[in-house]
């Protein structure tokens, strides 16, 4: 008996070299092609929450000649959890709730108000801010005029 090779492998130096070739040069299967893909940035990093789930409060806004009122239902925050931020065309107001989702809200105001004069009260779970209205660029003498 001759040790001759199996029908079924084929070893001649072609066939090696054109499976070489096929495979791209690479002596191991290929993988998925990276055109398919975006390129990786890196592991992904495990995502801690900080904070709860958020939610949008009821506003009501009201102008008067000389005064801007915001009010604001936030039930069961504490007092000195809540975080007003105040500009001359905005307010924000941040109030996380112990056990509840956060309040978080940015209104837009309807007139320019001095940020400086921000007044808060909070009495059962509603919250009043109060600003004075800025003077008008177009009124030097800073009286607010009719509208």
């Amino acid at each position: 008996m001759t040790d001759e090779p199996s029908s079924d492998l084929d070893e001649r130096p072609g066939a090696v070299a054109r499976l070489f070739r096929r495979l791209n040069h690479v002596r191991s299967l290929p993988g998925p092609d990276p055109s398919h893909f975006p390129p990786a940035l890196g592991f992904p990093s495990p995502t801690i929450l900080e904070e709860g789930p958020t939610t949008v409060p009821s506003a009501e806004i009201h102008a008067t000649l000389r005064r801007v009122y915001v009010t604001v239902e936030i039930p069961g925050v504490p007092k000195d959890a809540i975080d007003i931020q105040a500009w001359e065309d905005r307010v924000t107001v941040h109030a996380p709730r112990p056990g509840g989702p956060t309040y978080c809200l940015e209104l837009a105001l309807p007139e320019r108000v001095d940020s400086r004069s921000a007044r808060s009260t909070y009495r059962n779970g509603v919250l009043d801010i109060t600003f004075l209205r800025s003077p008008r660029p177009d009124n030097p003498d800073g009286e607010p005029d009719d509208r």
